[in-house]
């Protein structure tokens, strides 16, 4: 005699699903809690109204090497979702499936990173700022329209693979704290300062943040540093024409929510692959201290294999970083020191920083 099939069979396991399970609004297929697994308490989050689950095979992809979470499928999520009255549930379903899969980033480890030189970024600084060759070296990384993503996953983590996660987290950023990166609020003026030719409208910038391949801007720059509650440098080299102005971009990020006064922990340099470089600036990359005071200058272009130190040696305590609100400017002079922008500092200092910083 045949077993009969259970009428509601767990996508994992096979077994019945008669309590303790959760529909996955992709594939409509059940799931025991324990085979996601998922503890009791994340599964009373997802008992709220609004919230679509999805199974492991629905919201990771399907290459097997590696499998991961499908990030950029999450951000087409958003995308679908950002004019629709569903959005706030669109974002608490993204955080949550984050946490249910406890897809999470590496700590961030202030190390030698091994890299390629970049010989485009250091042939604009050999032709704008020679003399920063001399103690530091811009390092390569894929120019596939996700460079900025790229350039701080290196920065941040030694590697470039965890671009998409944040490219994810800017992109939820953005969405979820749109005041800050919308210039029709007098916030964003605050916030990225009232220079309006340094960003787009907030449908084109969120476009652009949530699409893997796509353009990036300075506000991409505050989102990512506001994401990952970390502050870092912005420098571009010298130029001005009728279609790009550097300097406003020379400027330290402190996102929403990093404390003015954190210690940046990378710089990300504004490159170009176009000859010359005298247009404009389309690309990034990571650039780091050099770990020894031979002059890079007297290495070659094309040399591999340069062992670089990253700007900082300390990290800020990110559980004590506090959240901005809305409400923090809302009220605000734009004279007073909590709504100016932060003041450019030097983005090539003599030294790394390794005094005990408050934080």
């Amino acid at each position: 005699m045949s077993r009969q099939r259970p009428q509601y069979p767990c996508a994992s396991c096979g077994k019945a699903c008669n309590k303790d399970a959760i529909e996955c609004s992709a594939c409509q297929l059940w799931v025991h809690r324990e085979c996601v697994p998922m503890d009791k308490s994340v599964m009373r989050e997802w008992d709220a109204p609004g919230l679509d689950f999805m199974c492991r095979a629905c919201s990771f992809t399907s290459d097997p090497d590696p499998v991961t979470y499908d990030f950029a499928a999450a951000c087409k999520r958003l995308q679908d979702a950002v004019n629709s009255p569903s959005l706030q549930y669109v974002l608490s379903a993204e955080h949550l499936l984050l946490r249910t899969y406890e897809v999470k980033l590496p700590p961030i480890v202030v190390s030698s990173y091994p890299g390629s030189t970049d010989p485009q970024a250091r042939e604009i600084l050999q032709k704008f700022q020679p003399v920063i060759l001399n103690s530091y070296t811009p390092l390569y990384v894929q120019g596939d329209g996700n460079c900025l993503f790229r350039a701080l996953s290196r920065g941040f983590f030694g590697t470039e693979k965890h671009h998409l996660h944040i490219r994810l987290l800017s992109a939820l950023e953005m969405a979820s704290q749109l005041p800050f990166y919308d210039e029709q609020h007098k916030i964003s003026a605050f916030f990225l300062g009232e220079a309006e030719y340094l960003y787009d409208p907030y449908c084109f910038e969120f476009k652009a943040a949530s699409t893997p391949g796509s353009w990036s801007s300075i506000t991409h720059f505050y989102a990512a540093s506001a994401a990952l509650k970390v502050a870092f440098r912005s420098y571009c080299p010298p130029i001005m024409n009728d279609y790009f102005m550097s300097s406003p971009l020379t400027r330290k990020i402190c996102g929403r929510g990093v404390k003015r006064f954190a210690v940046p922990m990378a710089i990300v340099m504004w490159s170009s692959s176009i000859v010359p470089y005298d247009e404009v600036y389309e690309e990034f990359t990571p650039v780091y201290r050099n770990d020894s005071e031979e002059a890079l200058s007297d290495q070659s272009e094309d040399d591999d294999g340069v062992t670089a130190v990253p700007l900082a040696e300390a990290l800020p305590d990110l559980d004590e970083v506090p959240t901005t609100s809305i409400s923090d400017f809302q009220d605000e002079d734009p004279a007073s020191p909590a709504c100016r922008f932060p003041d450019d500092e030097l983005i090539f200092p003599a030294e790394a920083p390794s005094d005990e910083v408050d934080h």
